[in-house]
């Protein structure tokens, strides 16, 4: 309860875990006929707020209302209201929310997965290391039911340089290239390298073609 400083005014807040329950402020009158005084307010103390996996809770005041905010930890994703508040009569404006546990990610054999949150989704960025590359959306969302939004991508090799006077042709997975030179060509090197799973991009040397001596006729 506050006084203002020529006793005319007083207000009223109520602390962290109450809500105000009548007016939030009241002035001297001078008592005449027909005049009312007001009641002092109360402070009604808010409902409990319980913790479940995965959930943190913050409560707050602007002196009038308490709120609750929610958060959940990391590998979770909430289901409900980030924010409620607490009505003059102590019961809460919206069921408290529930943080839903995210289904496991497997990594990718060459890659891997970060898991972060804002405290109402978790994500989960996708990276893979130099020399590969991702097949699809690198970042995924999981969804208030705990699913994500897509499944984990591949990391694949970058493709390889391209064949000069040939042709690199690379499979529809991105995990097989296959080589052929031009006519006038052979190709010196592998015709078919593959994209290795443990990290150490493609199999053999990049190949290249090499130009046939020309064949001169004899003159009968």
């Amino acid at each position: 309860m506050t006084v203002s400083a020529d006793g005319s005014q007083v207000s009223y807040t109520c602390d962290v875990g109450f809500s105000l329950q009548g007016v939030p402020s009241q002035e001297c009158i001078l008592a005449t006929s027909g005049s009312s005084v007001q009641q002092q307010p109360s402070c009604v103390i808010c409902g409990t707020l319980f913790s479940t996996a995965g959930l943190e809770v913050i409560q707050f005041t602007d002196g009038e209302r308490t709120y609750a905010e929610f958060k959940c930890d990391p590998g979770y994703t909430m289901s409900g209201k980030t924010i409620i508040s607490c009505r003059s009569d102590g019961t809460w404006n919206a069921s408290q929310p529930t943080c839903e546990v995210c289904e496991t990610l497997t990594p990718p054999s060459v890659g891997d997965v970060s898991i972060m949150t804002d405290g109402e989704m978790t994500s989960a960025n996708v990276t893979c290391p130099a020399g590969f590359v991702l097949d699809s959306s690198g970042t995924l969302n999981c969804r208030a039911d705990g699913t994500w939004n897509f499944d984990v991508p591949d990391c694949v090799c970058e493709p390889p340089p391209s064949l000069q006077n040939g042709e690199t042709i690379i499979s529809a997975d991105g995990l097989t290239a296959r080589y052929s030179c031009q006519s006038g060509y052979s190709l010196s090197g592998p015709t078919t390298r593959v994209c290795q799973s443990d990290g150490t991009a493609w199999t053999d040397e990049d190949p290249f073609c090499v130009q046939c001596e020309e064949l001169h006729l004899g003159v009968t």
